[in-house]
């Protein structure tokens, strides 16, 4: 039993961290793009866009098991689920702003 509360409180640690550098590399890639000066319109963008970032990356992270294992014994088959589910949910999040927003 304690085993479980101790995965559970494992997942919620890594569910948090993961969400502050979604955020925070969302925010990273519009500054470099703007070349650290963002416009006005800039800060409505990333408001409305934000959201739908998150809930695509974190489901697809969840299907593609990435919060299952453990960083110190991850392998070459973990980088390769990193690496696709960054790429899915990079290509539904491109194909969800161009079409509904």
């Amino acid at each position: 039993m304690t085993e479980n509360i101790f995965k559970n409180k494992r997942l919620l640690q890594d569910l948090f961290i993961n969400i502050v550098l979604f955020c925070a590399s969302y925010i990273i890639a519009f500054l470099v793009t703007y070349y650290g000066k963002l416009p006005p319109e800039s800060f409505r963008i990333i408001q409305i866009t934000l959201p739908v970032v998150l809930v695509v990356r974190i489901t697809i992270f969840f299907v593609f098991q990435v919060f299952s294992g453990q960083w110190r014994d991850a392998s070459i088959s973990d980088m390769v689920a990193i690496g696709k589910s960054v790429t899915l949910s990079s290509v539904i999040i491109a194909l969800i702003i161009y079409f509904c927003l």
